[in-house]
């Protein structure tokens, strides 16, 4: 049996101090580490969580100055991802507007039964008071039992 995994998706890694990029967000990092503490608080059973990007890596302007790619950029690499076989349960997706924007798009070419829900990346949780933090929790408990809820009505 395949295992079945809700998916977060970050938009890229970051290059290291040798040049490769880290791992999305990685148990490692500041970030990583809060999702995983909160993941820990949530009952997931036999759901593994998997992490990756949704692009291979950093997007330059024409500057050479590291930007967010637009939703058009996106598209391509949302089109070809593992996300979309069959062990995966849901995407969350740490990243904002144009990745819904794409999403939409890829929706509109494509029927899934993956359902993609969107939250702020956990750095920018972790930059808010505490009780903003609590409502990122919230949040994402509610994106994992509704896909608890979805598996179980589809079974």
């Amino acid at each position: 049996m395949i295992e079945q995994k809700i998916l977060f998706l970050g938009l890229c890694a970051k290059k290291n101090a040798d040049g490769g990029l880290h791992a999305p967000l990685a148990p490692t990092s500041r970030s990583g580490s809060f999702l995983a503490s909160l993941l820990a608080e949530l009952p997931l059973g036999e759901i593994a969580i998997a992490r990756d990007n949704i692009i291979p890596g950093p997007v330059f302007g024409q500057n050479g100055v590291e930007r967010n790619p637009t939703w058009a950029e996106l598209l391509p690499w949302l089109r070809d991802h593992w996300l979309w076989r069959d062990d995966t349960l849901a995407a969350i997706v740490a990243f904002g507007a144009e990745a819904e924007r794409a999403f939409a798009a890829l929706a509109a070419e494509r029927s899934s039964d993956t359902p993609v829900y969107f939250l702020h990346h956990p750095s920018y949780a972790l930059r808010q008071p505490k009780n903003r933090r609590a409502e990122y929790a919230r949040k994402l408990s509610q994106a994992i039992v509704a896909t608890d809820a979805s598996i179980a009505a589809r079974l």
